[in-house]
């Protein structure tokens, strides 16, 4: 869309400014993000997946298990990256979900407070995760046993979690995306640009 945009202004069909608003802010988070390799993920998945649910909100995040907003905002402080894993999330969450990288919880769909909230926020998220159960201070899953401070890789494009790191690919910021992005920055106006950053 974006490069369609781009070769509408340089033939004189759209000025710059048309570009902008005929892209969507959903495919202009796409262009923003990271996501993971493929064939990466993919051999992650196939050893170290520990959850699976429902891609209430698309995106990839690495960071370090919290089960809670005060867990999650210790990390923080400590300059680590954190995703969130809740049972459910209610308003008393938004603290630790602002902070969090991503949001993962045992029940809900992709109408639930976590999933809309996500979204809101732009941040993975994947809710009714199966066989998500919790303890006292960690949490079983179909997967083994996650504990607090477990390095996790949450891909909201897939609906799935995985033990450890999986590298993240940086955004194409090249050719006809970078006059694009350079021309949202410019121009862009809610809803165009909500939730890009300024890079």
């Amino acid at each position: 869309a974006a490069t369609y945009a781009v070769h509408q202004v340089w033939a004189g069909t759209w000025n710059r400014r048309q570009a902008v608003e005929h892209v969507t802010s959903a495919q202009v988070r796409e262009l923003t993000r990271g996501t993971f390799h493929p064939k990466a993920w993919a051999e992650a998945a196939s050893h170290r997946s520990i959850a699976k649910g429902s891609p209430a909100s698309p995106g990839s995040a690495v960071g370090k298990a919290a089960f809670s907003v005060e867990q999650a905002q210790g990390l923080v402080s400590r300059g680590e990256k954190c995703i969130l894993i809740r049972k459910d999330t209610s308003p008393d969450d938004l603290p630790g979900m602002l902070i969090a990288e991503a949001i993962v919880t045992a029940v809900g769909g992709e109408t639930s407070h976590a999933a809309v909230v996500a979204r809101s926020l732009n941040k993975p998220a994947v809710v009714g995760c199966e066989g998500l159960r919790f303890g006292g201070s960690w949490a079983m899953t179909l997967g083994g046993v996650i504990n607090p401070g477990d390095v996790l890789s949450v891909s909201g494009d897939r609906g799935e979690v995985v033990r450890g790191k999986v590298d993240i690919t940086e955004p194409d910021s090249h050719g006809e995306v970078a006059n694009f992005l350079r021309w949202v920055r410019q121009f862009g106006s809610p809803p165009f640009v909500r939730g890009v950053p300024q890079i």
